[in-house]
């Protein structure tokens, strides 16, 4: 049975039967001298494979080609067969350390979490605690000491310290012993995760929008050449981020090249197809298997600095009260 005949334009397999007969389909190719997709000169004429189009040199010329206004007043287009989105490709940053990964084991909420409830149990012991008997003055100074007493207590437990606390009330052991339990569960958990963190490394994109490439004053952009679409519709583009990117040439920070006579085309062709198998996306994070080095934690080193700076400033205020 015969085919329609719309039907049998719309079938590619047509199309590749037709080209691969040599018997029905002759054709011969021609290269423009330039090696370009086409731009409109002062003149009128036109470059590249338009201009070879336009001047009826060819009959067809092979996309993919973008689309503009002047290039439909010069030739004739089919119907689009994909629609190609633009990106920025940029260079990725080498594998880097948080040197403050031992705050990501625990998210703010459970910090949050863990805060109120040192406040809590300190609290709690506090009120079950009584005032002894005397003068008002020794009554408020000795329940000022065990509840201050009492903090330091918790904070011990949690920095996994011994205690030194007597407790003599069934009430107080049991809550003493509950905080006891919360803070062995979350310091193992959070040591165990720690071990996890410090094998990552992360590799920085810090480029992701046209904005971040226009704020990176150290960026240097590289275009495709005159004889393409991007250039030409970039110098058309009256306002917003694609008219700044295009101003970027007159601060020096714009060089147009082409990408196949630069030899980046080739290149990246040579070095994509050994991993064609390869997902697309690289991760941003990779682990790796080496000791540590003062790189990986020097973070933990400034907290603990100034912890025994504040502490031995504390002290010497101590000395100096007590001189006093």
């Amino acid at each position: 049975m015969a085919r329609p005949l719309k039907e049998v334009l719309e079938d590619p397999d047509v199309y590749q039967d037709l080209l691969a007969n040599p018997s029905t389909f002759r054709y011969s190719l021609v290269t423009p001298e330039d090696q370009a997709w086409g731009r409109k000169l002062p003149d009128g004429n036109w470059t590249g494979m338009v201009g070879q189009v336009f001047r009826q040199e060819a009959d067809i010329a092979l996309g993919p080609f973008a689309q503009s206004v002047e290039r439909r007043q010069a030739v004739d287009y089919t119907q689009s067969f994909f629609f190609d989105g633009r990106t920025i490709i940029a260079g990725k940053g080498r594998p880097e350390i948080d040197p403050w990964s031992f705050m990501l084991p625990l998210q703010p909420p459970v910090w949050v979490a863990l805060l109120v409830g040192l406040v809590v149990a300190w609290l709690s012991l506090v009120v079950m605690g009584h005032n002894p008997k005397g003068s008002s003055q020794l009554t408020s100074a000795s329940h000022f000491m065990r509840a201050s007493h009492l903090l330091f207590q918790h904070l011990r437990i949690i920095l996994r310290q011994d205690v030194s606390m007597n407790m003599t009330r069934g009430r107080e052991m049991v809550l003493m012993g509950g905080w006891v339990v919360v803070s062995v569960v979350v310091t193992c958990s959070y040591s165990g995760t720690l071990v996890s963190l410090l094998a990552v490394r992360h590799v920085p994109q810090p480029l992701q929008t046209i904005r971040d490439m226009l704020d990176a004053t150290h960026i240097t952009v590289v275009l495709e050449g005159v004889n393409t679409i991007v250039p030409v519709t970039l110098t058309k583009i009256k306002t917003g981020e694609l008219k700044e990117l295009n101003d970027l040439k007159y601060s020096g920070r714009i060089k147009i090249r082409s990408v196949v006579e630069a030899g980046l085309y080739p290149y990246w062709l040579d070095k994509s197809l050994p991993v064609y198998h390869n997902c697309r996306h690289s991760p941003s994070k990779i682990t790796v298997r080496e000791p540590l080095a003062l790189d990986s934690f020097w973070g933990m080193l400034v907290v603990l600095i100034a912890g025994h700076l504040v502490a031995l400033l504390v002290f010497c205020l101590e000395l100096n009260a007590g001189s006093n």
